[in-house]
């Protein structure tokens, strides 16, 4: 039931925290006053009980002394002295006849009933009568006397029940504005700390409504976990607009690259369509339409890699792998292009160097390296692997003595579609050392180049030893 009467509060959560906040204090006030009401109403309880208790004892004393009227003397003289607190004062035989009752002078209008329930009230609850136009709570006790009769006292205990009532007072009176008071500040406190979720709110409404994704939340420098959240989402956002950038640019240089190729194969098959029996020309057409396509996956694949990687979203199968074991077996398979082209490809490693890499990236790394070191060399010319290592990094260099870049080119080769100056009509796509830098940032590595132009060039890869 408190549930939905929660749920139809107004839907802004600092105005709940705070109703809740002004809850938790009100119950723990009341438990605390329970607690302090139990012990203030036992502890005068038993003080009136005492007091009871030794009015009996005097009067069973005064009794056993003089009879009857030993009691009425007894009582004559305390209330001469001005002791009030007993309102009644019975003696009664065993069959409950009364022997002698002794009343205050303002109970003489009170009702036989009600002189009736005080005397039949022997289980010390209080009795509530009215007399003289006042409501009086009384408490008896009864003790039985050696000759079978029956002494009973009524006791006013108007003092402990007004103290009580005036402790309730008390209470409510305090409780209200601590109650007002602990609401403000609950929901002032819940509004300071709902602060950056308000400001993630703000902000996610304006991406959504705008579509801009550059827009961030102001970090506070603060460290609770709504200040992490604010600067979580901020790394999303970086993170979303990498993706999307990397996916704009992936677009675009497909968008851009595909036409040559695509209007290639067009051609070609429309010059196919037009000599329908030539054989040989539909044939060539259907050759070259494989060899665009082959060179669009390429492409395509090598688009996708730099995006993946410069995106931060491609996935890698990490495993101990040996860095010197891996430039060995490429350089093998490299070795037959080598010799074509006259060229000496050697390899200077370590016995075993391990790292922690995706054993198919780094081979495509390899196969970049390699591919673009013997593609600038000219015949008679040598290309050297160089596996080597220090404190934190594992370092591979493709060391060539080829055309070499010019000093300004240095920066310019790892982006994508750029081919140097002294590259001349060799084949590519540009898009080979851009898909090197790419995977080994992936690596949490990193790529160098040092290069003479005319003397040669070597491109370096590092990666970390203990990732």
């Amino acid at each position: 039931m408190f549930l939905k009467s929660f749920r139809k509060i107004p839907k802004k959560i600092n105005l709940r925290l705070a109703l809740l906040y002004t809850l938790v204090f009100i119950l723990s006030s009341a438990l605390l006053f329970g607690f302090i009401y139990l012990f203030f109403y036992s502890t005068l309880k038993k003080d009136d009980y005492r007091s009871i208790q030794q009015k009996l004892l005097e009067l069973w004393a005064s009794y056993e002394y003089g009879g009857l009227q030993a009691v009425k003397n007894q009582v004559s003289v305390e209330k001469y002295l001005g002791d009030r607190r007993f309102a009644l004062i019975r003696v009664a035989d065993r069959y409950e006849n009364t022997l002698i009752v002794i009343l205050p002078e303002r109970w003489r209008s009170l009702s036989l009933e009600s002189i009736q329930e005080i005397y039949s009230n022997q289980d010390r609850s209080v009795v509530r009568v009215e007399a003289g136009g006042m409501l009086y709570n009384i408490e008896t006790a009864s003790l039985r006397l050696a000759d079978g009769n029956l002494l009973q006292v009524g006791m006013n205990v108007e003092a402990r029940v007004f103290a009580l009532k005036r402790f309730r007072e008390i209470f409510a009176l305090v409780l209200i504005p601590f109650a007002l008071m602990s609401f403000a500040g609950g929901a002032a406190l819940a509004a300071r700390a709902l602060r950056p979720l308000g400001s993630l709110n703000r902000t996610i409404r304006t991406v959504i409504e705008t579509g801009n994704i550059q827009t961030r939340i102001p970090a506070t420098g603060a460290t609770g976990e709504l200040d992490g959240l604010i600067r979580l989402f901020n790394r999303m956002l970086d993170r979303v607009q990498r993706l999307v950038g990397g996916m704009t640019d992936a677009l675009d240089s497909v968008a851009h690259d595909l036409k040559t190729p695509l209007a290639r194969m067009k051609m070609s098959a429309e010059a196919a369509l037009q000599s329908p029996d030539d054989t040989v020309q539909l044939a060539k057409a259907v050759t070259d339409g494989l060899e665009e396509v082959e060179g669009m996956r390429s492409l395509l694949n090598a688009l996708l890699d730099i995006s993946e990687a410069e995106t931060g979203v491609m996935r890698l199968d990490l495993v101990p792998v040996d860095l010197s074991g891996v430039v060995g077996d490429m350089a093998e398979l490299y070795r037959y292009l080598a010799e074509e082209k006259s060229i000496t490809l050697s390899v200077e490693a370590p016995e075993t160097l391990v790292v922690q890499a995706d054993l198919t990236r780094l081979r495509q790394v390899l196969a970049n390296l390699l591919d673009n070191a013997l593609k600038y060399t000219g015949p008679g010319g040598a290309v050297l692997a160089v596996v080597s290592k220090d404190d934190r990094y594992a370092t591979v260099g493709v060391r060539d003595n080829g055309v070499g870049i010019t000093p300004e080119e240095h920066k310019l080769v790892w982006q994508r579609h750029y081919r140097g100056r002294s590259g001349g009509s060799s084949a590519g796509l540009g898009l080979g050392l851009g898909v090197v830098k790419a995977i080994v940032e992936a690596h949490h590595g990193f790529v160098s180049i040092t290069s003479t132009q005319g003397e040669g060039s070597e491109f370096s890869f590092s990666l970390p030893l203990n990732a």
